[in-house]
């Protein structure tokens, strides 16, 4: 048995075993464009 380690916020989407080779379909998903507003406070 292997692990790997895939990097945060990837999704794997198919693994395939075929002639001893591993393939690996992954998928980023495209990250939320929320604006957020901070109030700024002057003192």
């Amino acid at each position: 048995t292997r692990s790997f380690v895939i990097g945060d916020g990837m999704d794997v989407t198919a693994a395939v075993l075929e002639y001893g080779l591993l393939h690996i379909d992954l998928k980023r998903p495209e990250p939320d464009e929320r604006v957020k507003l901070i109030p700024i406070v002057s003192r």
